[in-house]
C-alpha cells in the first residue's frame, strides 16, 4: 500500500493529536503528505429554542478554526509535508467525500471510544467513516475521556 497522501480529521481535542503523530510517522519515510481536516458542522437550534448566548457566526468559525489549523501545521510541518483544509457539513459525509476527491490513500483518525447510551446519543463518526469510506481507514482507540458536547 503507497502511503503519499493522508488524511486525518481532527475537531482540536487532545484526542486528534495520535491521529496526526502516526499519520506524520507514517508519511515521513515516502516523503508523503499529511492533510489535517477540520469540518464545521452547521449548528442546529431546536425551532422555539433561544439560547442565552448568540452562537457564533460562520466566519468567526471559519477563521477560528483556520487559525487552529495553522497551529497545528506549524507544529507538525517539520517532520513531514502537512497541509490544512477546513470545510463546511456532515463531519462523516465530508470527511469519505473529500478522501475520494484528493485521492487519499488512508484516513487516520482516532475515536472517542464512547459506549452505551453516550454512544446512541452521540453517535459514531468513525463508526460511519470507517462504513463509508471507499479507501483504507486506520482508527486509533483513545483512552482519553472527552466531555459530552
Amino acid at each position: 500500500m503507497k502511503l503519499e497522501h493522508l488524511l486525518v480529521p481532527v475537531d482540536f481535542s487532545e484526542n486528534s493529536i495520535p491521529a496526526i503523530e502516526a499519520a506524520v510517522a507514517l508519511a515521513k519515510p515516502t516523503g508523503g503528505r499529511v492533510t489535517l481536516l477540520h469540518v464545521l458542522e452547521p449548528i442546529i437550534i431546536p425551532y422555539g429554542e433561544s439560547l442565552p448566548i448568540e452562537p457564533p457566526s460562520d466566519v468567526v468559525r471559519r477563521e477560528g478554526a483556520e487559525g487552529e489549523m495553522e497551529r497545528l501545521r506549524g507544529r507538525f510541518s517539520r517532520e513531514a509535508i502537512v497541509e490544512t483544509l477546513v470545510l463546511s457539513g456532515s463531519a462523516w459525509d465530508t470527511i469519505c467525500e473529500t478522501a475520494d476527491q484528493r485521492h487519499a490513500d488512508l484516513i487516520v483518525l482516532t475515536s472517542h471510544g464512547h459506549t452505551g447510551l453516550r454512544r446512541l446519543l452521540l453517535g459514531s463518526t468513525a463508526e460511519r467513516i470507517v462504513r463509508h469510506a471507499r479507501g483504507p481507514v486506520l482508527v486509533l482507540k483513545s483512552y482519553k475521556e472527552t466531555p459530552a458536547v
